[in-house]
């Protein structure tokens, strides 16, 4: 391959090539170029041609602060500490804002890990934080000190050796004696208060007065007050100020943009957004559609800072591991799913071009909207359960709706996909509406089977589970148990759900043999029950016919003097030689 046919746009093409010609095709782009190609890795790889710079200090001081600290959470301890050589102090205090905290307290965990790190990295790199914190922030190394040491203070009329003998063990000072809470972290805590000393004996006096003359509690309100203010300059909120990006908001309630030409980023503002919200996008037709249409347009610098704190909105209000990048990057795709939604829902309601709307609506308020029409669904599915429709541990809902549910039943609520284990966002109108119908099928086919004798209550109780094809309760779902009664009436017995003897699946399949049939046959028997227990008849219907779909896929195939109860799962069966 011919690095000289290469372009700044391709990092995977540069890292398929030989370490030389990579080197020397990543070093004939300017440094701004570099960036954007390191930014265009993916965080695994972004390390890989950092190391192939000429520049590369200059390049990792020149990337977003929250790509270079995702970049660090996903290659690991090893190389990290080569990147935290290259920082800035200024980023190196982005990262420690960032990962220290939950809500409003430190983690102890995490203090002690980052002061672990630093540590291990290039010596300069932690005495330049430790001199550049000071300088912004003199409460936060005393609050991280404190969740690890005592300190006493020797008093004037106290000789050195009586101090040694009374006090805690260790002083560098003679002055000031500590105590150390966790043994095993004595070496790395020493260390790190004899690095304060070295870089300026006064940060190392303040630091320990701090923790001698102010409560725990002070302390640690000071550092959060100035950390949030640091952080409130990246666009980054904490969760208390998080939270409301969940808050209700109609289409029509959206803020407009006052000022279409966004006035320049004040001086003191960082020249990019912390990290590049278009990285992160799929296939998203709405929001696609928009930003090729306003792509380099002077709405489109406000769009992605707007777009940005937005998404650390998500990042804080669902209290993202930021120890998972993969967790990280499906909150970052979240956002943009959810604009893509919204979008859609803001062109459904208005017909309004997808581009004017992006253009003029505040990014915030078009993420409320695609979050409150999903929050309406999970409304609904908790009132399932809430009216004991369905149960709280979601016995017998048919496996294939499963996946909504729990989706919608989530604290942030989504589409469950059971292959990741994970929540996914809902991206677009249809999502909304298949949700809808599975939501809408269950309520029918719950209250069906609390009305069909002898009641969903009593299917445990009532049923001689050992001589069935399913054995146990908790394989007859809803969809099932209906199947099961509109046979026992198709072949002339009462809507019961009771087992089908054996004997009768041949008789069913002659009856049953195609759509239609099944529809004549069971029809009356579901407008009756449908009148009687407020259930929506269509939607009942359809899902019957869903049910028997899935039965006629099962004896596709199968002769009918070959029909065996136990192959057959979509409806409940009596054997008839059970041993």
């Amino acid at each position: 391959m011919n690095s000289n046919n290469l372009t700044p746009t391709d990092p995977l093409q540069i890292l398929a090539l030989s370490k030389e010609q990579a080197e020397s095709a990543l070093n004939a782009l300017p440094l701004e170029e570099q960036t954007s190609l390191v930014l265009l890795a993916p965080w695994e790889k972004r390390h890989d041609i950092i190391l192939l710079s000429h520049h590369s200090r200059e390049l990792v001081q020149s990337m977003p602060v929250e790509e270079l600290f995702w970049t660090i959470k996903a290659i690991g301890t090893h190389d990290a500490l080569h990147l935290l050589g290259l920082a800035a102090p200024q980023q190196i205090q982005f990262f420690l804002d960032l990962d220290l905290w939950h809500k409003d307290k430190l983690r102890p965990d995490k203090v002690a890990a980052w002061i672990m790190l630093l540590s291990e990295s290039e010596p300069d790199a932690l005495a330049a934080w430790i001199y550049f914190c000071n300088s912004i922030d003199q409460w936060l190394i005393p609050a991280m000190l404190r969740m690890f040491i005592t300190v006493q203070k020797r008093p004037d009329d106290m000789d050195i050796q009586e101090a040694k003998d009374i006090l805690p063990p260790f002083s560098i000072d003679n002055n000031y004696f500590i105590g150390f809470k966790k043994q095993e972290l004595q070496p790395v805590m020493a260390n790190f208060i004899y690095k304060l000393l070295e870089v300026s004996p006064g940060i190392y006096r303040n630091a320990l007065e701090t923790i001698l003359t102010e409560t725990p509690t002070e302390n640690l309100e000071y550092a959060y007050r100035l950390r949030k203010a640091r952080l409130g300059d990246w666009g980054i909120p904490d969760y208390y100020d998080s939270v409301d990006i969940y808050a209700r908001l109609t289409p029509d309630k959206v803020r407009k943009v006052e000022v279409p030409e966004p006035p320049p980023l004040p001086d003191d503002m960082p020249a990019v957004p912390a990290f590049i919200p278009t990285l992160y996008m799929k296939d998203y037709p709405f929001l696609q559609r928009a930003i090729s249409a306003i792509a380099g347009s002077p709405a489109m610098e406000r769009i992605v800072w707007e777009w940005a704190g937005a998404a650390n909105k998500l990042l804080a209000a669902d209290l993202v591991d930021l120890e998972e990048p993969e967790v990280l990057k499906n909150t970052l795709f979240k956002a943009a799913a959810l604009l893509n939604l919204a979008l859609e829902l803001m062109h459904q309601a208005n017909n309004d071009d997808p581009a004017d709307i992006l253009k003029n609506s505040i990014i915030e308020d078009l993420i409320r909207v695609a979050n409150s029409a999903v929050q309406a669904l999970s409304e609904q599915a908790h009132e399932l359960v809430s009216q004991g429709l369905i149960s709280h541990d979601l016995r017998h809902v048919p496996d294939e709706d499963l996946p909504y549910l729990k989706g919608l039943l989530a604290q942030r609520p989504g589409l469950f996909d059971e292959r990741e284990a994970r929540i996914k966002p809902f991206v677009a109108i249809s999502d909304l509406r298949e949700a809808q119908k599975v939501l809408a099928s269950l309520e029918a086919l719950a209250k069906a089977a609390s009305k069909i004798p002898p009641g969903i209550e009593k299917w445990k109780s009532g049923i001689a589970w050992e001589h069935t094809n399913l054995l146990n309760p908790k394989e007859l779902t809803l969809d099932k148990a209906l199947l099961t009664a509109l046979a026992q009436v198709s072949l002339g017995n009462a809507l019961v759900t009771v087992p089908l003897a054996e004997s009768q699946l041949g008789k069913l399949r002659a009856v049953w043999k195609d759509k239609s049939a099944f529809l004549s046959l069971t029809k009356n028997a579901l407008l009756k029950l449908a009148e009687e227990n407020d259930i929506d008849f269509d939607v009942l219907q359809e899902a019957s016919l869903a049910a028997f779909n899935k039965l006629h896929k099962e004896w596709s195939g199968i002769s009918t003097h070959a029909l065996n109860g136990r192959f057959i799962t979509m409806m409940l069966v009596e054997l008839d030689n059970e041993t």
